[in-house]
């Protein structure tokens, strides 16, 4: 999610073949931590991070995943983790149980979460981590956010989107892209530069 932060520290970009056995092997090394990987599409070529979702951390475990991995390189903001592993960056990224599912899906084939989440706004609510939340505010000070779905069939359903071509996955961009577009909602407004900013600012 952060793929440059540790390349000062040496992190490099993987090819996908490098990716996959670096994958397996974090994963046995971290799996007291449930940690699980976030889907990507079929032909990425390369990865500049890592990005596993775990459950939620102890402060004393953040230090034993340091030592599981040999590493004494990393940085936190907050509770996320980025960890030089082997010279890949490894982020870890610990949710509430509760979360979990709804995380694999939003942060899953790079930004079409990100993307999906456009046309959401233009209802009035949010699409995230958490699932669909509707933004609670008192003028323009945020109070918080309601969670109003976690199940992914239906959040996809109410913003247009064919929730088993998801399922099925995406061999490349474009293909995401032609999701994103699928989405009886879509307006190509939405994506305009004023547009962004104003969903950015809330102006």
């Amino acid at each position: 999610m952060g793929g440059n932060a540790l390349a000062p520290f040496g992190a490099r970009r993987f090819s996908a073949e490098e990716y996959k056995r670096l994958l397996r092997e974090v994963l046995i090394k971290l799996d007291k931590y449930e940690p699980v990987g976030i889907p990507f599409y079929k032909n990425k070529l390369s990865f500049g991070d890592m990005d596993l979702i775990t459950r939620k951390l102890q402060d004393h475990e953040y230090q034993e995943i340091l030592d599981a991995l040999d590493s004494d390189v990393y940085l936190r903001n907050g509770e996320v983790m980025s960890v030089l592993y082997q010279e890949m960056q490894i982020d870890i990224i610990p949710m509430k149980q509760e979360d979990v599912s709804t995380s694999l899906i939003y942060y899953s084939y790079n930004d079409l979460g990100n993307l999906m989440g456009k046309i959401f706004h233009k209802f009035g609510v949010k699409y995230g981590h958490r699932g669909l939340t509707l933004p609670v505010k008192d003028g323009d000070y945020g109070l918080g956010e309601v969670v109003l779905c976690k199940d992914a069939k239906r959040i996809f359903e109410f913003g247009g989107f064919d929730y088993g071509r998801y399922l099925a996955g995406f061999n490349d961009l474009e293909e995401i892209f032609v999701y994103v577009i699928s989405s009886k909602y879509f307006n190509a407004d939405i994506f305009r530069y004023e547009s962004l900013i104003r969903i950015v600012t809330g102006k």
